[in-house]
This record gives C-alpha cells, sequence and structure tokens, in this order.
C-alpha cells in the first residue's frame, strides 16, 4: 500500500472514531439530564405524597385525636392511606358505642358489634350502633 494511501485511510479512521466520541459524549450528557430531570421529578412526588400522607392523617384522626375518628370520611381517609403506603390502619374502626368500653388505647373487645361499622364502604352489610343508626 502507497504510503499516501495509508495516511488517508488513517486519517479517515480518526475522524469517524472522533465524531463516534463526540456522539456517544452527547448521547452521554443527554442521558445526564434526563436522570437529574427524572431525579427532581422523583423528589417532588415524595415531597407531595408526604404532604398528601399529612394531610390524610390529620382526616383520619379528625374527631377523635389522637386516635383514628369512626366516620366514614375517617375511614376513607385511612383507606387511601394505606394505598400511598403511608400511615397505618392497625387501630380497629371502633366507636366503642355498642360495648360501652371508652377505655383509652385500642379497642381491644374482637367481639364489639361497633367495631369496622363502616364495613358497608366495602360492600358489606351496614352494622348500626345506638347513636348511629343503620
Amino acid at each position: 500500500m502507497n504510503p499516501a494511501t495509508h495516511q488517508r485511510i488513517c486519517a479517515e479512521i480518526q475522524e469517524r472514531h472522533q465524531r463516534e466520541i463526540v456522539a456517544v459524549v452527547a448521547q452521554r450528557d443527554e442521558l445526564e439530564k434526563l436522570c437529574n430531570y427524572n431525579e427532581r421529578v422523583m423528589q417532588e412526588l415524595l415531597q407531595q405524597r408526604d404532604e398528601l400522607a399529612a394531610a390524610l392523617e390529620k382526616l383520619a384522626r379528625l374527631g377523635n385525636e389522637p386516635h383514628y375518628g369512626n366516620s366514614i370520611g375517617n375511614q376513607i381517609a385511612r383507606d387511601a392511606l394505606a394505598k400511598v403506603g403511608a400511615g397505618t390502619t392497625a387501630e380497629p374502626d371502633c366507636d366503642r358505642s355498642a360495648c360501652g368500653d371508652f377505655s383509652p388505647g385500642r379497642c381491644d373487645n374482637p367481639e364489639c358489634p361497633a367495631l369496622r361499622h363502616n364495613v358497608e364502604l366495602r360492600g358489606g352489610p351496614a352494622v348500626s350502633s345506638p347513636e348511629r343508626p343503620a
């Protein structure tokens, strides 16, 4: 091979590699921008979720603070908390009116007829208590 041809081929290969490097660097920069954007969006979403969870927690306890309330609205807020992965639904949904156990803390009477009185939200039969007619 003649030296001029060899030099021309080497120059073409070098030029092609340089263009490929520039293209790869541009793609890397674009991916970095996308990753940074996605990270910012994720942080904003997490912050919004936390704000939503705090508002739902207040609604879930409205009227019975510091315990969860027993109204349909309280239960809707507790269900929404469970869906967003925040809060807890460990405290039973009992207004304690049927069994007369008004001691502080969680309801510990599993046979209480008022327990889970909001089952009609989930398609079950409504349960009534003297203070809350069906």
